[in-house]
Order: structure tokens, then sequence, then C-alpha cells
């Protein structure tokens, strides 16, 4: 028993196939060689993900100085569902001449709250709770949105589905037509700061970014451009310059 029993640390494998590994891999070295690009050519690097937004963030390295009358402060919260949320979608770019390891210079393209507008069929009136019986009431409160007055709320993400305007969808096709791709180009063009840049963009595999008519109209747009469309592989860990620079520039 003694020659058999010993202390261990376990640790997470992640569940990956065998046939994603390898495609972990062959993605890596197509990173790692320039996409197959001249070594000497200049690329805009581009990525774009949805990222959360808490209104209450823990900080780190927080200063107090009871001499100057800092003191230690802690946030309170009943509850993490408790504290108010929004998701944006991000796209930040990294323009740079021979290798990526070399340095450049990084672009927050663009930054859209995950929101459309809601059209109500009737009233909404305020909640209200009562203090004796706990019970949620509405009837009776004032009007916190009219019938037929549209008003921002936050939806759903999706490729190209812009959802009804009672239930309103936000697609990122429509993101991407009137507002990426003309900040892109305007990095490109003539006199930019990415002047004459081979454009590659890069994002997951998730569903939006995969639904098929957003899908079809990305590689139609992006070829009719020469700039070059690249899905991440299965389960693959992007690079960080998404949330990274996303930090920066706010």
């Amino acid at each position: 028993m003694n020659e058999t029993y010993h202390m261990y640390d376990k640790n997470i494998k992640p569940g990956l196939t065998s046939a994603n590994r390898v495609k972990q891999v062959e993605f890596s070295k197509h990173v790692h060689n320039k996409w197959g690009l001249d070594p000497d050519k200049k690329v805009l690097w581009i990525m774009s993900d949805e990222k959360w937004f808490h209104a209450m963030v823990p900080r780190s390295n927080a200063k107090a100085c009871e001499e100057l009358g800092i003191k230690v402060k802690s946030y309170s919260a009943h509850h993490k569902r408790h504290i108010t949320k929004v998701m944006a979608h991000c796209t930040v770019g990294y323009c740079f001449d021979r290798n990526v390891e070399d340095g450049g210079q990084g672009y927050l393209i663009g930054l859209h709250r995950c929101a459309a507008y809601k059209v109500p069929l009737r009233d909404v009136h305020f909640s209200s709770k009562d203090p004796d019986t706990g019970r949620i009431t509405f009837k009776g409160n004032p009007v916190k949105h009219t019938k037929g007055k549209p008003y921002l709320v936050d939806c759903n993400v999706t490729g190209s589905n812009p959802g009804t305007p009672t239930a309103p969808c936000f697609p990122l096709k429509g993101v991407w037509e009137h507002a990426l791709i003309p900040s892109v180009e305007a990095l490109i063009a003539e006199g930019g700061p990415c002047e004459g840049a081979q454009v590659v963009f890069q994002e997951d595999n998730a569903g939006p970014h995969i639904e098929g008519n957003y899908r079809e109209w990305m590689v139609a747009e992006f070829a009719r451009r020469n700039w070059m469309v690249e899905l991440q592989a299965p389960q693959g860990e992007p690079p960080c310059t998404t949330p990274a620079y996303l930090r920066m520039s706010i």
C-alpha cells in the first residue's frame, strides 16, 4: 500500500478529438507562415468577438492611504445576476510589416452594443413590489414604454437575421456592411495609416459567425476586395488582441 499511495495534482484536459487537434496544428502553421502571403507584405490582421461589459467590476491594485483619507472600499451585490451587463461586438486590427512579433500598430475598428429597437404592441408600465405580500404589480403604475414607440433593448447576436419589430436581433451582416467595412477601407486606402495592407480577418466558430447567409456574404464581399477570411480551428485558443487592445482603448 505504501508503495502505490501518492499525492498528485488533478488537471483539466480539453475534450479535443484527434481531428480537431490536427486542425489546430495546421491552423497554427498557416498563421505562422503568414497565411501564405509574401514575407514582405504589410498585413492588417483583424479579429472580432462578442464581449460582456459589467456595470460592477472588481479592481486589482486599488490604492488606499489612511493619512490622505483614502479608505479601503468594497462593492456589494446580492447576487451576480443583479449586476447590470451589456454585450458588445468588438473589432480590432493589428497592422505589421514583416513579422507580427516585430511589433506593429493596433486599431480599434468598431465597438457596437448588441442592441436593437423594439416596438411594444401595448403600453408597458413600471413594476412595483407590494411591501406586505412581496408580489410584483404593474397595474396603475406610470407608463415606461408607450405603445408603438420604439425603444432600445439588448438582444441576441445573429449572422444575418434582424428578427422582428417585437423580437429584434443584432445581425452581424449589417454591422459589417454599414460600419466595419467602410472603416477598414479607410485604414488601407491611399494616405491611410495602413495604406496598401493585405486584410486578413479572423474569427472563431461561434454560431452567428458560421451562419450560412452571413458567411456567404462575408466571403463574397471580402473576395471582391481581395481580402482574406480565416476561421479559427475548432476549439482553438484565439490571440488576445481583441480584449487586450479594447481595454487599452477604453
